[in-house]
């Protein structure tokens, strides 16, 4: 049975939680990140958000996210996936893992690496990916115009709230019928999203 989508009102302690795992990411892999950032929902103070703190981390070495040699992951599984290939590679995923995260290769987004953990009730999804990439600059601008213009942070809860609604089975449907408003604020960031 897929997991049930829910959200739940903005927590105040989302932006601590978010500094612990920054901190337990940088002592696990010293000097690797060049920047790690709080990302999703949770990131945006007063925004309802399914209890996830998401965490995008870059790196500057493309061949960190070298999983050519890996399987790849099974859509609504959570089997963990065996790092191979380069040993700087495979010695960040292990790293990352004995942080208590699953790792799940690309997870269906070529260019990102991916990691999810759920313990005490509260998730966390970790994004690693390279510098310059599209997904650090659509991440940022979509956080950051949020941030910046609560009108569209309150419709963005207002269209979650109903696709939760409509969707609580259903994650890749909530997803996806995301992806308008998702498009317009980033035009409006003046970043031209992504083809899907």
């Amino acid at each position: 049975m897929p997991d049930t989508i829910f959200l739940v009102d903005y927590n105040p302690h989302w932006p601590a939680m978010f500094t612990a795992e920054q901190r337990s990411l940088e002592q696990a892999c010293p000097a690797l990140f060049l920047q790690i950032h709080h990302v999703g929902s949770t990131s945006v103070a007063g925004l309802a958000a399914k209890p996830v703190i998401d965490i995008l981390a870059v790196v500057a070495d493309q061949s960190l996210l070298d999983v050519a040699q890996e399987d790849a992951a099974i859509p609504g599984q959570n089997r963990a996936i065996d790092p191979r290939g380069n040993a700087s590679h495979v010695a960040m995923v292990r790293a990352v893992s004995g942080l208590g995260f699953t790792y799940r290769g690309e997870n269906g987004l070529p260019g990102r690496i991916y990691f999810q953990r759920r313990q005490d009730g509260v998730g966390a999804h970790l994004h690693i990916v390279a510098k310059g990439s599209w997904f650090v600059a659509e991440q940022l601008a979509f956080r950051d115009w949020l941030r910046a213009n609560p009108s569209d942070a309150q419709a963005y809860q207002e269209l979650k709230r109903n696709l939760a609604s409509q969707f609580a089975h259903d994650r890749v449907a909530y997803t996806m019928e995301k992806s308008d408003f998702i498009s317009q604020v980033l035009r409006k960031a003046g970043v031209a999203p992504r083809p899907a």
